[in-house]
């Protein structure tokens, strides 16, 4: 059976999974979500209430040495069930904020690799932060 290059992992830039906040804003409407995922495209959130496919929000992370400016994003695609939330895509986000995010990644992805061994019982993610 040939390769089907559309199978597996899809993703053109790293992502890690990063203890945050984001606050969304939907028009004159505020919520506050968790971030469970980030890279310099977007980010997974979890929390309610979840837009719709396609809504442009804007939000505010909170994550690592982000500032809180707003970005510009794109609901990507939603998840139900047991932990409910929307994936974000970011929209003409400016260089130097992707850069930082991509930094935050990245440095992420570093501690990760330099811890001293596996880790057994449960993690707050915000502690491996650098």
């Amino acid at each position: 059976m040939a390769n089907n290059p559309m199978q597996g992992e899809r993703r053109l830039v790293p992502r890690v999974q990063a203890l945050g906040r984001a606050v969304v804003f939907d028009g004159p409407a505020a919520h506050e979500y968790r971030v469970e995922n980030l890279s310099a495209g977007g980010a997974l959130l979890s929390g309610e209430p979840i837009p719709a496919v396609g809504t442009r929000l804007q939000l505010a992370l909170r994550v690592g040495a982000i500032p809180g400016d707003l970005i510009e994003a794109r609901v990507a695609y939603r998840i139900s069930g047991r932990r409910p939330g929307f994936a974000v895509a970011f929209v003409e986000l400016d260089a130097s904020l992707q850069d930082l995010v991509q930094d935050v990644v990245l440095a992420t992805l570093q501690g990760f690799q330099q811890l001293p061994g596996p880790v057994e019982g449960v993690v707050e993610w915000a502690s491996l932060l650098p």
